[in-house]
């Protein structure tokens, strides 16, 4: 069976009135990446920081390769790498003197530094810019540099904190690879995001969170079919209509209506079987038919969809 690596107890953090991370249970198996998904201040950055031991649980706990992190964060500290959402490094330096500076900071024989930062700057593809002053890396540069800083002592366990945030596709991909390749060399990985494609391109399982609470649990695969196969229908009213009796009209059609989220006074979501034409008996119900709509969106589930459903508003909101 394969070793529970991460695992927290009730992990609590309050901010005054805010509870930010509200008894939170989660497990990560050795050489699993799982991903925190969840909207802008949902509490996936604070978790982190509280893994990572930068910041103390108001309650519960959390081990963290066999170590708890109220009472051994020195330990935890060993074998876990953080990369933030911020930049880490220094800009005045360059991208290989930065990467000696946080080696040697951390530890590293010097006779190891040299082709360690080599790997890093050849695996990230940014052997050609080793010698350039960081401040004068693009953003896309910056990021994956902020990455090494988080691996350069070679660590079992490392966080990232919304790795492809504000980056080109062409630059995110790149970025979605390396840590593939992570992966693959036996590394456990968290990884934050709002960003549903990275989520399900990257992820083995994910915890959906919201306002500080696991709302959701599995593989992209096993959330997606918890709303069922088949459409999704987002319908946009033109003006304020009863929705919620709509709502009700509409579960009564039939099995093949697997669920409705009413989102607000002209807006709602319905998750449905049979194909388009679904749309033939919904728009009989509808109280000018399609002409009550400003706007029709059909689509196959998605993770945003099961985000929809299970709370009523977008993941980025």
């Amino acid at each position: 069976m394969t070793k529970i690596v991460i695992q927290t107890m009730d992990l609590t953090k309050q901010f005054d009135d805010l509870v930010a991370v509200n008894e939170l249970n989660i497990y990560v198996k050795r050489g699993e990446l799982v991903g925190l998904l969840g909207p802008n201040g949902a509490g996936k950055t604070t978790t982190i920081s509280m893994l990572s031991t930068i910041l103390k649980p108001t309650n519960g706990d959390a081990n963290v390769n066999g170590h708890s992190i109220n009472a051994n964060p020195h330990e935890v500290r060993k074998k876990i790498g953080v990369v933030p959402q911020e930049n880490i490094f220094y800009e005045y330096l360059t991208a290989k003197e930065n990467c000696e500076l946080f080696a040697s900071m951390h530890g590293i024989k010097k006779e190891e530094i040299k082709s360690h930062v080599k790997d890093l700057f050849q695996r990230l593809q940014l052997e050609e810019k080793m010698n350039t002053k960081s401040s004068k890396l693009s953003g896309g540069m910056k990021k994956r540099l902020n990455i090494m800083m988080g691996l350069i002592i070679d660590p079992d366990i490392i966080f990232l904190d919304e790795p492809s945030a504000g980056l080109d596709p062409q630059a995110a991909r790149l970025t979605w690879d390396f840590i593939r390749g992570l992966k693959h060399t036996g590394k456990t990985i968290i990884l934050t995001t709002h960003n549903m494609h990275e989520a399900e391109e990257l992820c083995d399982r994910i915890y959906i969170i919201d306002e500080g609470k696991i709302i959701a649990e599995g593989s992209p695969q096993a959330l997606r079919a918890n709303i069922g196969d088949g459409e999704f229908f987002d319908l946009k009213f033109k003006s304020k209509t009863d929705l919620e009796q709509l709502k009700s009209k509409l579960e009564d059609l039939g099995s093949y209506i697997n669920k409705v989220q009413v989102l607000s006074e002209d807006r709602m979501v319905i998750s449905a079987t049979g194909g388009v034409k679904r749309l033939l008996e919904i728009e009989e119900l509808l109280p000018e038919g399609l002409d009550s709509l400003q706007n029709l969106n059909i689509h196959g589930n998605t993770l945003e969809d099961v985000f929809l459903l299970l709370t009523g508003r977008k993941l980025r909101e």
